[in-house]
C-alpha cells in the first residue's frame, strides 16, 4: 500500500484484469471437467466480484468522479450474461442482488431520474419489486430456463419480506 502510487496505472489495471480473467478461466476449466461443479461456480462468483473491484480500480486510477450507481449498473451488465451462459443459479442470484443494490443506490441519489426521496416510498417500491420478481420466477419456471424459476421466486419473496419489515415496524410503533 505504501508503494501503490509508484506502480504505473497500466500495470495495476493489467494485474487486476489478468487476475480476474485467470479466475474465470479456472472456473471454466473446472466446470468443463465436471468433477467439482461447486468449485467452478465459486471461482466464477469470485471472478464476478473481482470485476467490481476492477471497475473501482479504473475509477481510482483515473480519478473518475462518476456517480456510484453508474459503477454498479456497469457491474450488473458485465455479470448478468454469465448466469445465462453458465446456467448458474449462484451467478443469477449475485446478478439479482447487484441489480437490487443498483436500484437502492439509484433511488437514494438526488441527481437521479429514479430518485424516490423518502425511505417509506423506497421500501414500498422494493416490496412491489419483490412481488414482480416473484412473478418473473413463476414465468421462468415455464420458460426455457426452468432452473432459474425457483431461486428467482425465493429472491422475490425475500425482497418482499425485507422491504415489508420496516414498514410493519413503522405502522405498529409510530
Amino acid at each position: 500500500a505504501s508503494n501503490w502510487d509508484a506502480i504505473p496505472k497500466l500495470v495495476r489495471l493489467a494485474a487486476g484484469w489478468l487476475l480476474m480473467l485467470g479466475v474465470q478461466a479456472a472456473g471454466w476449466k473446472v466446470n468443463a471437467s465436471g468433477r467439482h461443479p461447486a468449485v467452478g461456480a465459486s471461482l466464477h462468483l469470485i471472478g464476478s466480484m473481482m470485476f467490481l473491484g476492477n471497475i473501482a480500480l479504473v475509477g481510482q486510477a483515473y480519478n473518475l468522479s462518476s456517480r456510484f450507481p453508474d459503477a454498479i449498473i456497469l457491474w450488473v451488465a458485465g455479470i448478468a450474461p454469465l448466469a445465462w451462459i453458465l446456467r448458474s443459479k449462484a451467478q443469477w442470484i449475485l446478478s439479482m442482488t447487484a441489480f437490487g443494490v443498483w436500484m437502492a443506490a439509484e433511488m437514494g441519489e438526488s441527481r437521479s431520474w429514479f430518485y424516490f426521496g423518502s425511505e417509506v416510498r423506497q421500501m414500498l417500491f422494493f416490496a412491489m419489486l419483490g412481488i414482480g420478481i416473484y412473478g418473473g420466477g413463476a414465468w421462468l419456471r415455464r420458460s426455457a430456463y426452468p432452473e432459474f424459476g425457483e431461486p428467482t421466486e425465493k429472491f422475490g419473496l425475500l425482497t418482499l419480506h425485507i422491504a415489508s419489515f420496516p414498514l410493519d415496524i413503522g405502522f405498529f410503533y409510530s
